[in-house]
């Protein structure tokens, strides 16, 4: 839901399919294109349009959802989560640019149409403009924008096949957008968060006698939030490390071994231990300290309750400790080669 302290209203198209697919780490650890689903929220400014039925104030989800089945042909095959993430908020923002356009006629900036827009953004060339959420009018006074309504967009990729255990694996970035002291829109990305839901593991769990002799299920959900500046990385060679896709596999790994492996005896512990785990492998590589929670539910402890659950939170440090740099060849990464050529439209 919305944020009341941050945005009035809100729109969301939960999990579209995507009639394409994404090149992300599969569960064997081998990167593959896979099928996968987007939900995306679009948080606004202020409360919708009262007494009018109408979309003023709001965005057509239809036609959003239209424009991101579209980018198929446009941003053709090999892409990654992060150009799908950007490229559906480049989606959002301009739509809510035509919104102003339309309501208050034509405007002086040179927009480009979508599909125009989309194929610079391939080309790694994209114009600021559909991001830029503010709109010069020439009735206006010289100088006066009108603010695109769009204040917030969290896009959220599902890849349902990604996980071994859990029921998927989701990446979540959010393009937040602020006003500076021209009253100009300027977009800036949250640290993506990764998450692994429902992971279904047995294990030996509990005080009682009988709760030591055979394993049991438990589930676990991690949520990892990054904290360093960069998710891509480059060797000496200009070959791209995409850090995102890998580390939602590898962590998944730690987790099912430290818990599948372990006898503990309350919950309390094993979700100490498990985040201490996921902690140090992160520590253990180039990477900053990310802020991490754990949720374990046990399904058979209480016979008259769906389950007993633990959660622990773990935030990021304040201060970074100090990071051992590793030569690139003792990091678990995996090298993938970007299409350097645009494809033909």
């Amino acid at each position: 839901m919305a944020d009341p302290r941050k945005s009035a209203s809100m729109v969301q198209i939960k999990k579209l399919h995507l009639p394409f697919p994404v090149s992300t780490m599969s569960a064997w650890g081998q990167l593959k294109e896979q099928p996968a689903f987007v939900t995306v929220s679009i948080e606004f400014r202020d409360e919708f349009a009262s007494g009018k039925d109408d979309l003023s104030g709001s965005i057509h989800y239809g036609e959003l959802s239209k424009r991101i089945r579209a980018l198929v042909p446009i941003l053709a095959s090999g892409f990654w989560p992060g150009d799908l993430s950007e490229a559906i908020e480049n989606v959002v923002f301009e739509m809510g640019s035509e919104q102003v356009r339309q309501a208050r006629g034509p405007v002086l900036c040179n927009y480009s149409k979508h599909h125009a827009a989309l194929k610079d953004f391939r080309l790694g060339q994209i114009s600021k403009t559909s991001a830029n959420a503010s709109t010069y009018h020439p009735q206006h006074p010289e100088g006066q924008r009108e603010q695109n309504p769009i204040l917030n967009v969290v896009s959220e990729l599902h890849f349902p096949k990604a996980s071994m255990t859990g029921d998927e694996i989701v990446i979540t970035r959010t393009k937040k957008v602020e006003l500076n002291s021209y009253g100009e829109a300027v977009p800036s990305i949250e640290r993506p968060i990764f998450s692994i839901p429902n992971m279904r593991l047995m294990t030996i769990i509990g005080m009682n006698p009988h709760e030591r002799k055979a394993r049991q299920p438990v589930v676990a959900s991690l949520t990892v939030e990054y904290t360093h500046v960069s998710l891509e990385d480059s060797d000496s060679e200009g070959t791209e490390v995409c850090f995102k896709e890998i580390d939602a596999v590898f962590v998944e790994r730690v987790v099912v071994k430290l818990i599948e492996e372990s006898e503990y005896e309350t919950l309390e512990l094993m979700a100490k231990d498990t985040i201490d785990a996921v902690v140090s492998w992160f520590r253990e590589r180039e990477y900053a300290t990310p802020a991490v929670c754990l949720r374990l539910e046990k399904p058979k402890a209480i016979v008259f309750a769906e389950a007993a659950v633990v959660e622990l939170y773990v935030p990021a440090p304040v201060v970074q400790p100090p990071r051992v740099k590793k030569s690139i060849e003792d990091v678990e990464f995996v090298k993938i080669e970007r299409p350097v050529k645009a494809p033909d439209y």
